[in-house]
């Protein structure tokens, strides 16, 4: 089971997601990115989805996933 905290980013493609993202990955956080565009950070503690928000059925998806994982 993992031990790290797991932080999820909505929006870390870019602006304040990217940069709270950048910042969590430093304190050795996992982070679970997601935005509506493709974003690749090659970084072991990071995970990207690739949604929008507003779609009730892709963030049920999204929470399904990260709960199997984390």
């Amino acid at each position: 089971m993992n031990k790290k905290p797991v932080m999820l980013i909505t929006g870390s493609s870019s602006g304040a997601g990217l940069g709270l993202t950048k910042l969590y990955l430093k304190e050795d956080i996992i982070v679970i990115g997601c935005s509506r565009s493709k974003f690749n950070i090659s970084q072991d503690n990071y995970h990207h989805f690739v949604l929008d928000v507003s779609d009730e059925i892709s963030v049920r998806n999204m929470f399904r996933d990260i709960k199997k994982k984390y």
